[in-house]
């Protein structure tokens, strides 16, 4: 389909390049599109394998570091869509993407998150370290619990109304003291006062276009606070590639 241009089988058999003919390229086409043991999810693990491969390969990451995955909504009217990147100089490469229609998901959001990423653990080695870099969106308890099953690890920024308790602090990250130019690191934090999941949470506070404007970052990964921070950055990355 990338080489033709179309969606008609028979210009995707004019494309194939093989010795044999028009007729029996064709046939090929048709079985494969009629296959219904081929589903969408499932194609799309495929490509999604290759392209995650080629950009590890391309950024060059060791053994010791994280493969950085953003995930983010992104609305292609009429359809929600739920998208996996990599950030790659200034822009970020969708490797896998699921569509809804507006008003018509037939399970809950948490739901369709978590089988979104199941479909993204089987297109990559286990033995790759990865990271989930993720806005305030994706801050459940649920679903944290569920990206650490998967063996990832996570990044996400969560709300001043998460409560924690690390220390002697115990209340929502809001009231935590934090002044303009700090940057710091809380461990063994208590996050969520029912559910209480075990993380780390890093405080940054900083000037955007002359307003005060804060970080809350919940992680599992033992980075500095101004390594995880840098990371977040990245994930702004995403929006030139929507707006492209």
């Amino acid at each position: 389909m990338l080489l033709c241009r179309s969606l008609c089988l028979a210009e995707i058999a004019r494309c194939f390049h093989f010795s044999t003919d028009f007729c029996h390229n064709l046939k090929r086409v048709w079985r494969f599109v009629s296959n219904e043991r081929i589903n969408d999810r499932k194609s799309k693990e495929v490509v999604a394998r290759r392209l995650i491969r080629q950009l590890h390969h391309r950024l060059e990451i060791k053994p010791t570091q994280h493969l950085e995955i953003i995930l983010d909504w992104t609305t292609v009217w009429p359809f929600q869509v739920l998208e996996a990147l990599i950030p790659l100089d200034g822009r970020a490469v969708p490797v896998l993407s699921w569509a809804v229609r507006r008003g018509t998901m037939s399970c809950r959001q948490n739901t369709f998150e978590m089988e979104f990423l199941a479909s993204l653990r089987h297109a990559i080695p286990k033995q790759w370290k990865v990271v989930v870099v993720a806005d305030r969106g994706f801050q459940r308890t649920e679903l944290l619990r569920f990206i650490r099953g998967l063996g990832f690890s996570f990044e996400i920024r969560v709300k001043g109304d998460a409560w924690v308790k690390s220390g002697r602090f115990e209340g929502k990250l809001r009231d935590y003291p934090l002044s303009i130019g700090q940057c710091f690191k809380l461990r063994d934090v208590v996050y969520h006062k029912s559910k209480r999941f075990a993380l780390k949470v890093v405080l940054n506070c900083g000037k955007i276009k002359g307003k005060s404007c804060s970080w809350l970052l919940a992680t599992d990964l033992g980075l500095s606070a101004r390594q995880v921070v840098k990371m977040y950055e990245r994930r702004f990355w995403c929006k030139e590639s929507f707006r492209d």
